[in-house]
């Protein structure tokens, strides 16, 4: 399965502190991942970050390199500051190996990252396009169950007409999780997916640890404050366990622009 990192934080952070140097780190987890079945996320890897001096919309670098084989992207991690970024490693189940289908998904200013499948998104899946604006349609670039998903959830949101923040996007979260079990019912295929998420503004930041059915485990989520901000990963960075607060399954991470974290239960 996929693991993702995430920083918020007043002060600018360098991505290789999370990504490379971190006793867990991201890239550590790419061939050796502790809280997976396989331990390995060798599919591709993706970083995003944000720099408001420049504009509002995040900076990607994709590649379908496992994430320790890469030059590139030590190179990248080792020169690039930023208050806010998600780097994610896949493991691919839904799309072939192909950069398109690596995380994170930007659009505008909105950056993604997902952990978990839809089972049987085939079957939904026409459906779930009939319910994408136009705009996000065009957008859609791979064939990820990610990706249609993060265009279903954008879809929504941006119909509120109260703009964009944490409590808008738990909303959307919400509302999207309410249209696929409202597709698979449809479709008579069972409510089996889990939804582990990032979003970001890269001013606030949403982190959701979501699981359909009591059938299955709901994937691995945690948050720690350090490096003047909040670090969201699906594994601890460190073996400082008492540092690390798990996120109750079925629940939403709202870290808003001033650093505060509320837990909140989804209810789809």
């Amino acid at each position: 399965m996929c693991r993702f990192v995430a920083f918020i934080g007043n002060q600018p952070l360098l991505l290789k502190t999370l990504l490379q140097e971190a006793y867990h780190s991201l890239i550590t987890q790419s061939r050796s991942s502790k809280e997976t079945i396989s331990g390995v996320n060798a599919d591709g890897f993706g970083v995003g970050w944000y720099d408001f001096s420049i504009d509002e919309t995040p900076a990607v670098f994709r590649s379908i390199l496992p994430a320790w084989n890469d030059e590139n992207l030590i190179n990248i991690a080792g020169k690039v500051k930023s208050n806010c970024f998600i780097g994610h490693i896949r493991e691919s189940t839904i799309g072939s190996v192909g950069i398109s289908n690596c995380h994170p998904f930007a659009h505008e200013q909105m950056l993604f990252a997902h952990n978990g499948t839809i089972h049987n998104f085939e079957k939904i899946k026409r459906d779930l396009i009939n319910n994408l604006d136009q705009p996000l349609y065009d957008k859609l670039d791979g064939q990820t169950d990610s990706e249609h998903f993060f265009l279903l959830w954008l879809s929504i949101l941006y119909q509120n007409a109260d703009g964009i923040s944490c409590q808008t996007m738990r909303k959307a979260m919400e509302e999207a999780l309410r249209k696929i079990n409202s597709l698979l019912h449809a479709r008579e295929a069972p409510l089996d997916y889990r939804i582990n998420s990032v979003l970001t503004t890269g001013k606030e930041l949403m982190a959701t640890r979501y699981i359909s059915t009591d059938k299955r485990k709901a994937h691995s989520l945690y948050f720690s404050r350090m490096h003047h901000g909040v670090v969201v990963a699906s594994e601890r960075l460190t073996n400082e366990v008492d540092e690390w607060k798990e996120v109750p399954y079925n629940h939403a991470l709202l870290i808003d622009p001033e650093l505060n974290i509320t837990t909140t239960p989804l209810q789809p």
